[in-house]
């Protein structure tokens, strides 16, 4: 008989649901192992584009940023993000109205009841939700937990689609690591993110974020 999809399952780095992208990390940084809730198969779809933003954000970029969740979802790319702060939340339930594979990684350890699973039940069994940690404990999130979940999503996408990025944050912190690996980072085109431009992230317009990253990803159809 198949394991359900709602029965947590341990993914070690020998297993081949194990995130390639991994490797960018240093051994130190990587996960011994993974908890996943939803189908596995969902580890082998790529590509992938990570869905990332700073807590505080410019009002202008909320409506933007709403925009461009419709926009991935429409041209039905993959996304992985933590969905922590206040704009990647928001994201979630809009990506989930399409039929495009989703990603949770989630700082803390996770089982039926918390609530990102529980809420979204029905797309955990339908096989287009898969919720990820790496973290085998529940206290609030500080800055050193968020910036370890940021470096795993970021790790785990061909590319990284970054709504704004406030300097000194634990986003633009993983923007950086990213440039560094050689993945493709992309920003919301608004002079809030001048920042990330000047470091080399690419401008996109929030309409045409999902063709864009599908195009980019090799995902367009």
């Amino acid at each position: 008989m198949s394991r359900s999809r709602l029965s947590p399952t341990i993914i070690t780095g020998d297993d081949s649901q194990y995130p390639s992208g991994f490797t960018h990390l240093d051994t130190a940084d990587r996960p011994d192992q993974l908890t996943a809730i939803g189908d596995l198969k969902i580890l082998v779809h790529r590509p992938r584009v990570a869905f990332l933003s700073s807590q505080s954000c410019p009002g202008p970029l909320i409506v933007k940023s709403y925009d461009a969740a419709m926009s991935l979802r429409n041209a039905g790319v993959c996304v992985v993000s933590g969905f922590h702060s206040a704009i990647e939340y928001d994201a979630l339930p809009i990506l989930l109205r399409g039929d495009q594979p989703v990603i949770l990684f989630h700082d803390q350890r996770v089982s039926l009841r918390t609530r990102l699973v529980s809420l979204n039940r029905a797309h955990i069994e339908s096989g287009r939700y898969l919720v990820l940690t790496a973290f085998q404990h529940r206290s609030r999130t500080d800055r050193a937990q968020s910036s370890k979940r940021n470096m795993y999503v970021a790790a785990m996408a061909d590319a990284l689609f970054v709504v704004h990025a406030a300097e000194n944050s634990a986003t633009y912190s993983v923007v950086s690591q990213a440039l560094d690996w050689g993945t493709p980072v992309y920003a919301l085109d608004d002079p809030s993110n001048e920042q990330l431009f000047a470091v080399g992230v690419e401008s996109l317009k929030a309409n045409n974020a999902g063709r864009a990253m599908a195009r980019i990803t090799g995902r367009e159809r």
